[in-house]
């Protein structure tokens, strides 16, 4: 059995003589190189590990906005047992039409009547059948929002 590599080291660089450290954090390695002990190597992953965790992660999007209600509908209606083809529809409908017009981050008590007579109109100018214009519409109705 092979021996897994510590992915989070000091370790002694011989090409150039050189204590450091590499870490894999979010899918990237950060390395560095520099020091000549590897006492002062441990020191400085340990403080290059205190500022990683102080680092604000992105933030969470309110359980009202658009695209969270969107998922968790998508979610809902797949345990619920609908078809594959109409999941696939859904999600294309709510990416490629939905979702840019309103915004991704938009509360859904924002969207107003108003709002959607102008995604409606909006669609019609750029040339839309009315067919599609109408299953567009009523994927935005199936999840809620009228």
């Amino acid at each position: 059995m092979r021996k897994r590599r510590n992915r989070q080291c000091v370790e002694f660089r011989k090409d150039r003589r050189k204590w450091g450290f590499r870490v894999y954090f979010q899918g990237h390695r950060l390395k560095r190189y520099v020091w000549d002990s590897r006492e002062a190597a441990k020191a400085a992953l340990n403080e290059f590990k205190r500022e990683l965790a102080k680092k604000a992660s992105a933030p969470q999007l309110p359980p009202t906005a658009l695209i969270v209600a969107v998922n968790d509908y998508l979610s809902d209606s797949a345990e619920d047992g609908r078809s594959q083809w109409r999941l696939d529809g859904l999600r294309w409908n709510f990416k490629a039409v939905h979702l840019p017009f309103f915004g991704e981050t938009t509360p859904i008590s924002s969207i107003s009547a108003a709002w959607a007579k102008k995604l409606v109109q909006s669609r019609k100018r750029s040339g839309v059948k009315p067919k599609t214009i109408h299953h567009e519409w009523a994927a935005l109705r199936s999840d809620g929002l009228r």
